[in-house]
């Protein structure tokens, strides 16, 4: 469409077209760096619970300049709407400010409320790829941008004594992506959702909610995926209940707000702990065990426990996550002797006798034994939790000794799994029977446990020189970009080139580094440092929002199972954590 009404001063420069939509912002050079890609930005109005966009051909229009000037005089009637509305555009001499001047006029016969909206859709340095928009409570206004690009968005109503400059109503969002348009259609009802994540943020929120549904049998089970084709792979399938995924699930789903599905899983886990006090590797549906492949004897022909020590520990934080949600005593109190109490004295006892670390256990990812600084961050949770229930039923002497065990815990992982030499935690250690400990530096994403189960604070040196490894090493190098498990990652491995890819970025690695940064944010705009990634799991989902267990590193198509329960889950998480770190940034009233 022709352009019309270009105002600008040398820098900055827009052009509207011959309906007064805005549609070219060139900065900080005329014709080169364009930051809208031609494409419309929208202006509308409200009124008597009825709308209408300006290039409506409702609108009578006047488009000129004011004499000898490059400040535009638009003057638009809406008959059906009996409004007048006169804009003045123009760009300030000498720095890059664009000005908008409204005046309003009610032509009907009786006082009535309008509402502007201002919609931009950005392609920042021509693109629409990683391009960020949040609402700064601190300034009241918008902020978009990327790379070196900033766009500041605010407004005023009024003059003089009064004046209220602010913006208060807003929407951000996700466009040209699986068939979204953008936020500008959120206007039409004369309400912004004033969202501090992007739309389709919250859009795959609640489709993860409803996925997490479909993924939990009657019985109780949180089955951590349901697709048969990973049996042609692994020879089994993801049809099972991991305690470990069912209590994150659980998790995420407290804290969302959902009790009656997590007390089944919690009923569930009750009635299979071992007499002596853990959870097995997997289960099926209907409480029977679950195959597995760790082995009841090691290779010296010595018994061993052939279970994950995390699973049985993180039932337990997430059982205290449930009480602190809904402080639902009534039902926690028929588990505490059943379930709290025998798992909690088995996370106490089972302990390496060199170090007092929990004793060895497989980890989280199936496939190596040993003391794992994830397990060990999950049994100090699961400790702590009990601790905290014993306190509750007034068993001090219960609460002392789970307290003490887990505080022995936390010393022993800053003397045994800390790596001063390497400047990050191990992911494991073994322990001969000598007392000799063989370390296993390698990176890998399950060490963000350390900070979300609460053993130490995310802004910890320790933490924080961990995390910048962590980041820096797996972090994919291809545009798909995300996080993968751990360094040289050999599942469904794509490419054996590991300057690009250390292995496939997982949706909830990607999650564990947003959370990373959630945790840390001590200002509004360092928590907007998390959003990216929020968005990177919105990309990457299917156009549905199923989100499978890892992508292609270069083609971003899902593999392995699809839709990962456990994915759904984490973002779920992240999102509620993201929500309320800002609210506690964001000013009330």
């Amino acid at each position: 469409m022709p352009r019309d009404l270009p105002v600008g001063n040398g820098r900055l420069l827009l052009n509207f077209d011959k309906s007064y939509n805005l549609r070219d912002i060139y900065w900080p050079h005329v014709g080169q760096e364009i930051h809208t890609a031609g494409d419309i930005s929208h202006t509308g109005v409200w009124v008597d619970d009825q709308f209408a966009w300006l290039d409506a051909p409702e609108w009578q229009r006047e488009m000129v300049y004011e004499k000898e000037t490059l400040v535009t005089h638009v003057t638009l009637h809406h008959a059906g709407l009996q409004l007048q509305l006169i804009f003045r555009d123009c760009v300030d001499f000498y720095r890059a400010i664009f000005l908008r001047q409204i005046f309003v006029t009610n032509q009907a016969d009786h006082p009535r409320e309008v509402r502007l909206f201002f919609h931009y859709d950005w392609h920042i340095l021509d693109t629409a790829q990683g391009n960020t928009v949040l609402y700064d409570p601190s300034e009241q206004a918008l902020l978009a941008y990327r790379q070196q690009a900033y766009f500041l968005m605010n407004g005023q109503v009024g003059s003089g004594t009064n004046a209220h400059v602010g913006i208060s109503s807003w929407a951000t969002g996700v466009k040209e992506f699986n068939g979204s348009e953008g936020t500008w259609r959120d206007a039409e009802d004369g309400v912004l959702g004033r969202n501090p994540i992007a739309q389709g943020s919250v859009d795959l929120y609640k489709r993860s909610l409803l996925v997490l549904r479909t993924q939990i049998d009657y019985n109780g089970a949180i089955i951590a995926a349901n697709d048969a084709d990973v049996e042609h792979f692994s020879r089994d399938s993801y049809s099972y209940m991991w305690p470990r995924d069912g209590a994150l699930v659980a998790n995420a789903l407290s804290h969302a707000g959902y009790s009656e599905i997590t007390r089944m899983f919690y009923d569930f886990c009750n009635a299979v702990l071992t007499p002596d006090g853990y959870l097995l590797h997997k289960y099926n549906p209907d409480r029977s065990w679950g195959s597995s492949w760790h082995p009841w004897m090691d290779r010296d022909g010595n018994p061993q426990l052939a279970i994950q020590e995390d699973e049985t520990a993180l039932v337990l934080y997430s059982l205290w996550q449930h009480y602190r949600v809904f402080d639902d005593v009534e039902f926690v109190a028929p588990h505490y002797r059943t379930l709290v109490t025998p798992a909690a004295d088995f996370l106490a006892s089972y302990r390496e006798p060199h170090t007092r670390l929990p004793g060895p256990s497989y980890d989280l990812w199936e496939e190596r034994l040993g003391i794992l600084t994830y397990t060990t961050s999950a049994v100090y949770a699961g400790l702590d939790a009990a601790a905290n229930f014993s306190a509750i039923f007034g068993e001090e002497e219960l609460a002392t000794k789970y307290r003490t065990a887990a505080d022995e815990i936390k010393q022993a992982t800053r003397r045994y799994l800390w790596d001063e030499e390497r400047g990050h935690f191990l992911r494991m250690i073994t322990v001969d029977k000598n007392g000799t400990i063989h370390k296993d530096a390698t990176l890998d994403s399950s060490l963000c446990g350390l900070f979300q189960f609460g053993m130490f604070q995310a802004t910890d040196e320790l933490i924080e020189r961990t995390m910048q490894q962590l980041e820096r090493t797996l972090w994919v190098k291809t545009q798909v970009g995300g996080m993968p498990r751990y360094e040289n990652d050999y599942y469904y491995q794509v490419t054996h080139d590991l300057s690009q890819a250390q292995g496939n970025p997982w949706f909830i690695c990607t999650l564990w580094l947003a959370q990373y940064k959630i945790a840390c944010a001590s200002t509004i705009e360092e928590l907007h440092e998390a959003l990216p990634l929020l968005e990177w799991a919105l990309k990457h989902a299917l156009p549905s929002g199923v989100m499978a267990e890892q992508v292609n590193p270069f083609t971003s198509e899902p593999l392995s199972v699809s839709p990962l329960t456990w994915s759904h889950a984490e973002f779920v998480l992240t999102v509620r954590w993201y929500i309320g770190k800002y609210h506690r940034f964001a000013p009330t009233g």
